[in-house]
């Protein structure tokens, strides 16, 4: 069992203890990721936060979105970061499969086309954009960090914005079986971006509720007949399974 680094505060002795050998590791250097659904799967040490290849990152929030992927299907991250849960969705779909992961700063995107070209994921494919409710460009905001990025208009970083309909209706991407959602309040946006995709494909929802998200998109998961669930409470992740699935 792999010590959850992630779960010690890092203003604490034990915390900044713990952390130190980590500092250590060169940000370029490949690591074998250590436990959880992407066990045994190539990841640059400075993509993301350490508990990424240590295992210990959402490690429940992992192996519930795990859970629900099935081989051959098509799997959305939205929001992909540096690509942990793409990984997790390449590993499963197989290549029979298909992963779409959208990420709009050039920083992620970086590490993200690399640590996909060291597991040699050929079903993954990379979107250089913010989802949204239209077609064009934004000013992204990434001050506070790489990991909580946003759509802001004090972004200094401008960015492509794609709408999921759109996408699916000029064929550009298949309809998916799975969404993860984790786009830093812009949730809202990307419903009704996706608007017939909800009605009328239902895929499963994974999303990270952030301020005044629940309140923008609880509504219409209830009106299409979703059940939403407390996936993993420590991060706020819920999943969101459609009528066909509802226990």
């Amino acid at each position: 069992m792999v010590l959850n680094v992630s779960r010690l505060k890092s203003s604490s002795l034990a915390g900044r203890i713990a952390r130190l050998p980590l500092r250590l590791i060169p940000a370029r250097m490949p690591m074998k990721i250590l436990q959880g659904p992407a066990r045994g799967r190539w990841w640059l040490a400075g993509s993301c936060t350490h508990g990424m290849w240590l295992g210990t990152y959402e490690h429940r929030m992992q192996r519930i979105f795990a859970s629900y992927v099935r081989p051959g299907q098509v799997v959305y991250d939205l929001g992909a970061n540096t690509g942990l849960y793409s990984i997790i969705a390449a590993s499963i779909v197989g290549s029979s499969g298909r992963v779409a992961a959208f990420e709009p700063l050039p920083r992620n995107l970086r590490f993200l086309r690399r640590n996909v070209e060291m597991n040699g994921f050929s079903q993954i494919e990379i979107i250089e954009a913010a989802v949204s409710d239209r077609e064009g460009t934004a000013c992204f905001d990434a001050s506070d960090g790489p990991g909580v990025g946003h759509l802001s208009s004090r972004g200094s970083v401008e960015v492509r914005l794609v709408a999921l309909d759109a996408l699916i209706a000029d064929k550009r991407l298949p309809p998916p079986d799975v969404m993860k959602i984790d786009v830093e309040g812009a949730a809202g946006s990307v419903f009704r971006g996706a608007a017939r995709l909800l009605e009328e494909i239902q895929p499963i929802i994974f999303i990270e509720f952030h301020t005044g998200e629940w309140d923008e998109c609880k509504p219409e998961l209830d009106r299409l007949g979703y059940s939403v669930e407390i996936a993993d409470p420590d991060a706020g992740d819920f999943v969101c399974l459609p009528p066909r699935l509802r226990h």
